[in-house]
């Protein structure tokens, strides 16, 4: 029985290891993020935060965000009930010097459901390149407050 033990502790241990090392290199990034609440064709974007990712191998990172203004939480609400989109646009500065920005939405009245809690992901590349960012919500807490209504 330790014997087997012994073997799924390793294979474990293992599989972190592989895990881990999926990056090629190790580097840093900062984030910066403007969001939108205007449905025109040229968003005017407010400046939200920024992220801090330390080490995109460990994901270990630093958030910092600004609160919403009452004004923003009714152009939010404005946004929701002509069925706008809330915008977000993030400005990705590497270890390697380069900076992409990217763009990404979701519908005013799903972050307004989700009770203003969104989750940003970033994909990266082998070099630990960013090559897309996406803005979502949790589905479960959206239909859990839809459904309270």
């Amino acid at each position: 029985m330790r014997v087997i033990y012994c073997c799924i502790s390793l294979l474990a241990v293992l599989l972190s290891i592989a895990r881990g090392s999926e990056l090629d290199y190790d580097g840093w990034l900062q984030l910066r993020l403007w969001h939108a609440f205007n449905d025109e064709p040229e968003p005017i974007f407010i400046e939200r935060g920024n992220i801090t990712v330390s080490s995109v191998r460990s994901g270990a990172s630093v958030v910092g965000q600004n609160g919403l203004l009452p004004a923003h939480i009714k152009e939010l609400i404005n946004l929701a009930k002509n069925d706008g989109k809330y915008r977000l646009k993030t400005v990705a500065r590497t270890s390697s010097g380069s900076e992409i920005t990217f763009l990404t939405s979701i519908p005013a009245c799903y972050l307004l459901g989700s009770d203003l809690e969104d989750s940003i992901t970033i994909w990266l590349d082998s070099a630990a390149e960013p090559i897309a960012v996406k803005d979502e919500i949790d589905l479960i807490v959206f239909l859990r407050n839809i459904e309270d209504k």
